[in-house]
């Protein structure tokens, strides 16, 4: 797990947001902040209000993720939320893609 936060931490200072830590969480910059939010499950929905049908077993296939969860860390800086991120708990499904 220490490898997914510090990889996470490497691409946090490439700017290339978003960056996604699985399905579960995100790191983006909003409005001159860096956030760590989590991500929630958006089912798709047909114009008749029923979820797609679809052969694929995938998760990701099913649901995209929103970027405005929760918020689980923030900071003015890239390196105050690097601090942050060390001093969280790093969940087992948090890897950076």
């Amino acid at each position: 797990m220490s490898q997914d936060r510090d990889r996470a931490i490497e691409l946090l200072r490439t700017h290339a947001f978003p960056i996604r830590l699985g399905t579960s969480a995100v790191i983006v910059e909003r409005e001159g902040r860096y956030q760590l939010r989590a991500c929630e499950p958006v089912v798709p929905q047909s114009a008749s209000g029923e979820r797609p049908r679809t052969v694929s077993w995938m998760p990701d296939h099913y649901y995209r993720t929103r970027t405005d969860g929760p918020l689980l860390a923030e900071a003015e800086t890239e390196d105050a939320l690097a601090v942050a991120m060390m001093a969280i708990e790093w969940p087992a499904d948090w890897h950076p893609a």
